[in-house]
């Protein structure tokens, strides 16, 4: 097979004679940009967004986490869900996208959640093995690739695990996550893991796949740039290999930078290394679009390295035009909004606003914390529900009216004396109302769009100037 780039790849993306870009995903044409893209981490945010699916933009892109995106959609929760959920795969392009965070910070039972898709059964015999002191043999039941990420932090599996033996945790407190990277098991563990993840891909109509990637830090050296690219490569080659066959639908791939704010500060190098490797594997193979996700974004503005980053983004999303391919930001909120004046064609962020997963509390969060924080249109700022309570008694009970989402709270009684009696059940709010109102960002970027159109000169930031966005206003 040849894995060079063709005559016969499509253009994914184009100017229009309005100024606007629009992209292409899959077989999805015409998505104006720039747009925001919703990411699904879980079976309560698939619920909240059902429940503002409305909102969604024709053809508006979802990002779901690949290998355990069946998991979530099959849940006997969505059994009366089924047509919605049939509509959404037919009627959005998604992207698979691997919670890059799993192989880089600690998080041991998120990453056997997600190692074993969701499967309660096989948890609960990897957790009994744990408890028996038995670390090889349950480590072993994970699928190759995981295995030297779950090894690297068995001691905080142990602490976190309040029926296991901490006098039987192996110490790794001192194992740096990212570099089992290099284990050979996660060489040899993403073929399968990769497969798995575009034999799923193709039960769906138009599925583009971003594979999770080494993260690049400002210490890292040349192996790290090298195993990105050759990740990258592979992912693309096996979904060109398997799209060709007689079965299931076409499936594409992006290109995919993990990159942390350390990259541009003074005197490193690596973010000229990456663009140059960019440059080149556009060049060559067959993607569909770059994704690049930056860790750290608030720590970029504290630290005053910033500039160089709009540079480096400017600069990618430049080479990225020149072969006709968009670039999305994931995790990114609105930094990522004001990257599109960058060039940049989308943003996102996951429903409940947190730019990556964290380890889940073995004691639970405080009760203010499980209400979450609501996105409020115009000041780029999420309140929480403290914060919430005082906009709303000073707004009339509502926030800022967008079609298709809910302005109020479906509980608000001022005068009772707990959160639950202000606000009814933590669940029932964050399903029905916080995370709902993620998608303030799909009418933000229809503005931007608008302004565009109009020929506004970088209407991002003119929005969040007038902002209360710690950063950028």
């Amino acid at each position: 097979m040849n894995n060079m780039s063709t005559a016969s790849q499509p253009s994914f993306v184009r100017k229009t004679q309005s100024g606007l870009d629009e992209v292409r995903i899959n077989s999805k044409k015409g998505i104006e940009a720039p747009f925001f893209t919703p990411e699904i981490s879980g079976p309560e945010d698939l619920l909240a967004l059902l429940n503002a699916r409305p909102a969604l933009e024709k053809d508006n892109p979802i990002i779901v986490p690949g290998y355990r995106w069946q998991d979530i959609r099959s849940k006997p929760m969505f059994k009366q869900h089924k047509p919605e959920i049939k509509h959404l795969i037919s009627n959005h392009p998604f992207y698979y996208y691997e919670p890059v965070e799993l192989f880089r910070f600690t998080m041991p039972m998120r990453l056997v959640t997600h190692a074993f898709q969701g499967n309660r059964s096989k948890s609960r015999d990897f957790y009994k093995r744990i408890r028996k002191g038995d670390t090889q043999k349950a480590v072993s039941m994970l699928p190759e690739f995981f295995q030297p990420f779950l090894e690297a932090q068995l001691t905080r599996l142990y602490e976190k695990d309040r029926k296991a033996s901490k006098r039987q945790a192996p110490n790794t407190k001192n194992r740096k996550i990212y570099e089992a990277w290099r284990d050979k098991r996660a060489d040899q563990g993403y073929t399968d893991y990769f497969e798995e993840m575009i034999d799923d891909a193709q039960k769906s109509p138009n599925v583009t796949i971003i594979p999770p990637v080494p993260p690049i830090l400002g210490s890292s050296g040349q192996d790290s740039i090298t195993r990105t690219r050759g990740v990258n490569r592979y992912m693309t080659m096996r979904c060109n290999d398997k799209s060709s066959g007689m079965s299931g639908s076409r499936v594409y791939s992006y290109f995919h930078l993990y990159i942390d704010q350390g990259i541009f500060k003074g005197g490193n190098t690596l973010d000229k290394k990456l663009l140059q490797v960019l440059e080149n594997e556009l060049q060559q193979y067959d993607y569909a679009g770059v994704a690049i996700t930056i860790s750290n974004y608030n720590r970029a503005w504290k630290n005053n390295v910033h500039k160089t980053l709009e540079k480096f983004v400017t600069e990618a999303s430049n080479i990225a035009r020149q072969n006709d391919l968009p670039v999305i930001l994931p995790r990114s909120k609105w930094f990522g909004a004001y990257l599109t004046d960058c060039g940049v064609q989308s943003f996102s962020i996951p429903m409940n606003g947190h730019f990556r997963h964290k380890q889940r509390a073995t004691g639970g969060v405080g009760e203010k914390a499980r209400y979450g924080k609501v996105a409020l249109y115009g000041d780029a700022y999420e309140a929480n529900i403290g914060e919430l309570e005082t906009y709303l008694k000073s707004s009339g009970g509502q926030v800022h009216n967008i079609q298709y989402l809910p302005s109020k709270p479906p509980t608000f009684a001022p005068n009772a004396s707990s959160w639950k009696g202000k606000f009814g059940k933590a669940r029932k709010f964050r399903i029905e109302f916080s995370k709902p109102r993620r998608l303030t960002h799909v009418q933000e970027a229809r503005e931007f769009r608008q302004d565009i159109k109009s020929g506004v000169p970088d209407p991002v930031r003119h929005y969040l100037t007038r902002s209360q966005h710690a950063y950028l206003s």
